[in-house]
């Protein structure tokens, strides 16, 4: 009887120790929003996403949330802000930030402006792109602005095909500044720029 009491016992000690196993190896750590409100979140889908290719840019960042980190979707998006592909739409929103709008890197990024949208930087740029040419297009109208900063500062150059007004010290550190067809710079004095229909 002792001897079939110690067997049971053993075995129900096996049991349990492969019950507690190693945990859950699949959990991930959860993401770090930097300080936006939760409402300006747009939550990860429901399902997992499927395996796809690389992301035109290495990084994103809007107002501190990353929506592309280490060249892959993190699945969490930005109200009023759509990307795709390279491709960031913004449409009819103000957005004011302490660590700068939008953040790119180690890639090329198109932003396409619907509506009035103005984007502010406090002591930060509020265009940013480190080693990307930006490329602004759109129907709408894009005021910029930065508080001891420059309002767009980029590595790379700037090429608008919209209406734009950008006011920093300077208005903007890049490249090059250039209209596309259609638009022309009609003042670009240093703590001004402005890009207007041709």
């Amino acid at each position: 009887m002792k001897k079939a009491l110690t067997i049971a016992l053993a075995l129900c000690m096996v049991l349990a120790l492969a019950a507690c196993g190693g945990g859950d190896a699949d959990a991930t750590p959860t993401p770090n929003y930097d300080g936006s409100t939760p409402t300006d979140l747009l939550g990860p889908s429901p399902s997992p996403t499927p395996a796809h290719d690389p992301e035109p840019v290495d990084e994103l960042i809007i107002n501190g949330v990353h929506l592309v980190r280490g060249g892959e979707l993190t699945g969490v998006g930005y109200s009023d802000f759509d990307y795709a592909d390279g491709v960031l739409t913004v449409s009819d929103v103000t957005v004011q930030g302490t660590g700068g709008v939008i953040t790119v890197s180690g890639g090329d990024l198109e932003i396409v402006v619907s509506g009035e949208v103005t984007l502010a930087g406090e002591g930060a740029s509020a265009i940013r792109g480190d080693d990307s040419d930006i490329t602004i297009t759109g129907d709408g109208t894009l005021n910029v602005s930065a508080t001891d900063a420059a309002a767009i500062d980029l590595s790379g150059s700037l090429s608008v095909g919209c209406a734009l007004t950008a006011v920093g010290d300077p208005a903007c550190s890049s490249e090059s500044v250039s209209a596309l067809e259609g638009f022309a710079v009609t003042v670009n004095d240093g703590a001004n720029l402005t890009v207007a229909a041709a």
